[in-house]
């Protein structure tokens, strides 16, 4: 075909953005890319006929959020694709995850998705999931746009240069953020798109020549891109500037003016009415209220705290997925960095040969009209500049430090990087080939070694009897859930990883929230995890009585002394709204309060002077081993205290809740006791697991006269309710210590 061999890399590269980003859009769930559920609810909005949506309580219940004040172009557009389909009232079964680790990458071991998707449905492309992949197709094609438009100003720096030009294309083609971003909902990419396309007209309108045919496609652009996004104002200035070239390099003042009145009548003429509209609304023209009501800075940023965004904001040019919380592995930034320094380096070294020699012809090439290159150079980093500007002003009103914002210019800083790496000296067609098929096998990795895993949901187990488990719970929450025990994978002074298995045992109105909290013995919290079911993937109004699901949890915390004495581990369940947990019953049916505790990790027996050990320890019924104990006291003071440490272990899981008993026994019987279940009733026995130390403090008051003679101070192990003690060799207790007390005490 005539037209098409000479460019027929750019075709190459053009589809096979096409199908990855078809890919990347198929890939990732619905409403997990950056504000796509706001995006979509704006399109839907309009399709419905109820007009530009306003900032109030209604946009709140729908979703659409601080999107209201976005310009309609692009959902217009997605109207245009959508308009007839019948998607009900879909969108409110996707549920906002509370858990969601919106913006912490780096933090969050789970709960990537910032929705909680329904449960699958047999059909996964109809209705509402249909509609919004169809509005990803329109954004895809935007994509396609914006990816020729590069390759057309490539060629406009450099004529005639195709393979650099194809470099160029590539570095915006295979983007793995801008692919991402292609293949979601998002008004980004109809500016994206505009901003090639208004960057391309300005630099092929340097030609010197008089016309109007200049100004009137400027003034259009200009108006459609700022009708599609507020940052398209930023086209405004650069067309002021190819204006004022042409109008220089002609002398005529008089048409600069003429074209620049009819620059500006085209553009206002397309947003005008809606500028206008906001003014009469909301007091302002360009609709910022409604992202201050949703999302401005609390506090003010300077220099520094804007310096320290920028880290984030590369990584993220090139790929921070999902709601700014999936990040690929360290090597993907190691490619990325690497070749912008060689980009950098190679830029670096062009500017200063250029400089030195004060010629642009080599490296910029010279067009047929004769524009200086240093012009159409000059315009590219314009370009540039200006939305960096635009971005940073609204960065210091919105925490906005994302890459994707930068895209507009995504033809500017694709062409810098090709730039680059054409002044190094280097086989260039080696180079652009190296590099691109690089770029592509690292964007087509993505979407099924990055983006799949981290929201695959986890299966429901049907057959609580398969699950296996190495520390069994069966702590009943609310009578709705329950916690069936957990696996330790991994316990170090810093984290605990386990995997723990959640039951439902009633269908539930409501989506309620579990926790796991790691303390030390002495009971400072040390770390905690808060999700929903299969890390954020599952509501429990989703689930039915007997399903069960197995997540694995990762909980860092800080060091403590009183990690060495043992960690222990509480789990619960609880509604987030009101935050109130659910009652909890352990094992045996005791009241185990709003957080149990589910085990006793790590405990060692005490290795101090004042602990006396058992070397061969007594078996209570061949259930529990009393290993030793600790008492702070030697002697008895009358109207004191007995205070001391017993440290138990299960022999086997017990059935059943057993009290504690010291009692202080006397030539008058019993004078004093301490009664409880273990750990003053946080941590029955039924919870123990076998073959695991627990500490258990006691403390009880001595009366403030006691008759002379001997004292024993006795331990064992009961039955509340029937009051049978456990048999230990030929008795029911253990004596600690023995006490005199002389007849001047009485």
């Amino acid at each position: 075909m005539p037209g098409v061999r000479p460019h027929s890399l750019l075709l190459t590269i053009t589809l096979t953005y096409l199908a990855l980003a078809t890919t990347y859009s198929l890939v990732t769930p619905l409403f997990e890319a950056p504000d796509e559920l706001y995006h979509y609810a704006y399109v839907k909005h309009l399709a419905e006929g109820r007009g530009l949506p306003a900032l109030d309580r209604e946009m709140r219940q729908h979703y659409i959020r601080q999107e209201v004040g976005q310009p309609p172009l692009y959902y217009a557009l997605g109207v245009l694709l959508t308009v007839g389909l019948p998607t009900g009232d879909e969108l409110r079964a996707f549920r906002f995850n509370p858990h969601a680790g919106v913006g912490t990458p780096l933090a969050i071991a789970g709960n990537r998705n910032l929705v909680v998707p329904p449960n699958p449905q047999r059909t996964p492309y109809h209705r509402l999931a249909l509609a919004v992949h169809l509005v990803r197709l329109l954004s895809i094609a935007l994509g396609g746009v914006a990816v020729v438009a590069t390759y057309g100003v490539a060629l406009a720096l450099r004529p005639g240069d195709r393979t650099f030009a194809a470099l160029a294309a590539a570095f915006t083609a295979f983007n793995p953020q801008f692919l991402f971003i292609a293949g979601a909902v998002n008004n980004d990419n109809l500016i994206t798109a505009l901003g090639g396309l208004g960057l391309l007209l300005v630099l092929h309108g340097l030609t010197g020549k008089l016309g109007w045919r200049y100004p009137i496609g400027l003034g259009l652009v200009t108006g459609l891109a700022t009708l599609g996004k507020l940052g398209g104002l930023a086209l405004a200035p650069l067309a002021v500037c190819g204006l004022a070239w042409v109008s220089w390099r002609n002398r005529s003042l008089g048409w600069f003016v003429r074209a620049g009145a009819l620059y500006g009548a085209i553009a206002l003429a397309l947003v005008g009415p809606w500028m206008a509209r906001n003014v009469v609304i909301g007091g302002e023209p360009f609709g910022i209220a409604s992202h201050l009501t949703f999302g401005h800075r609390n506090v003010r940023i300077d220099l520094a705290g804007l310096l320290a965004e920028v880290p984030g904001f590369w990584m993220s040019f090139w790929g921070v997925f999902g709601a700014f919380s999936l990040l690929p592995p360290p090597a993907f930034y190691h490619f990325f960095n690497a070749v912008s320094a060689l980009a950098a380096l190679g830029l670096t070294r062009g500017l200063v040969s250029a400089l030195g020699r004060g010629k642009w012809r080599g490296w910029l090439r010279v067009d047929r009209t004769g524009t200086p290159p240093i012009v159409r150079f000059a315009v590219i980093v314009l370009w540039l500049a200006l939305v960096l500007a635009a971005l940073v002003r609204w960065t210091l009103i919105i925490p906005a430090s994302q890459g994707r914002l930068i895209f507009p210019a995504i033809a500017s800083i694709a062409i810098l990087l090709a730039l680059g790496l054409w002044q190094l000296p280097l086989p260039r067609p080696l180079t652009a080939t190296a590099v691109g098929v690089a770029m592509l096998a690292v964007a087509a990795a993505v979407p099924f070694g990055v983006i799949q895993p981290a929201y695959a949901r986890p299966p429901v187990l049907r057959d609580p009897g398969s699950v296996a488990v190495a520390r069994r719970a069966e702590t009943v929450h609310g009578d709705r859930m329950k916690l069936l025990g957990y696996t330790v994978e991994h316990l170090d002074a810093a984290r605990l990883t386990g995997r723990f298995c959640w039951q439902a045992l009633a269908p539930m109105d409501r989506d309620y929230s579990v926790f796991v909290q790691v303390h030390d013995t002495a009971g400072k919290p040390l770390g905690q995890v808060d999700t929903y079911p299969g890390l954020g993937s599952y509501s429990t109004s989703q689930l039915s009585p007997g399903d069960t699901i197995c997540d694995r949890y990762g909980i860092a915390f800080s060091a403590s002394d009183g990690r060495q004495r043992g960690l222990l581990v509480m789990a619960g369940v609880y509604d987030f709204p009101t935050r109130r947990a659910l009652p909890a019953r352990n094992r045996a049916g005791g009241n185990a309060g709003n957080a149990p505790i589910v085990g006793l990790l790590g405990e060692q027996l005490p290795a101090d002077e004042t602990f006396q050990a058992y070397s061969a320890p007594p078996f209570f019924d061949e259930q529990v081993a009393l290993h030793g104990f600790r008492l702070v006291d030697r002697v008895l003071v009358p109207g004191g205290q007995v205070q001391g440490t017993l440290v138990w272990e299960a022999v086997r899981w017990l059935d059943r809740d057993y009290t504690v008993f010291v009692h202080l026994v006397g030539p008058p019987g019993r004078v004093a006791q301490y009664d409880s279940q273990p750990r003053r009733a946080t941590f029955p026995t039924s919870q123990w697991a076998p073959g695991e130390l627990v500490a258990d403090d006691f403390a009880f008051s001595i009366p403030a006269r006691l008759s002379p003679g001997r004292y024993d101070l006795v331990v064992g192990l009961y039955e509340l309710g029937t009051g049978r003690r456990l048999p230990v060799a030929d008795s029911d207790l253990v004596v600690l210590r023995t006490y005199e007390v002389p007849g001047a005490m009485e």
